[in-house]
């Protein structure tokens, strides 16, 4: 083996290299943003669920409050 293979040797690992680390990154970016996605519908449906039970509550303190004031 001569200096010329040794050098495309390590060129062709390095260029492997940053191959699999960019496409590691760009699958770890679409699963960290598809994760993100999912934990915001999350909690925009908790969020509307307690807006509901909290208008549920506001309905029952003036049902209380019409039965005491007659």
């Amino acid at each position: 083996m001569n200096i010329r293979e040794s050098i495309s040797d390590v060129a062709t690992s390095i260029v492997v290299s940053v191959i699999l680390g960019i496409s590691g990154g760009v699958m770890w970016l679409v699963r960290r943003v598809v994760t993100n996605q999912t934990q915001i519908d999350l909690l925009k449906v908790s969020l509307a669920h307690g807006d509901k039970r909290l208008d549920e509550i506001r309905d029952d303190m003036r049902a209380i409050r019409d039965r005491m004031d007659r």
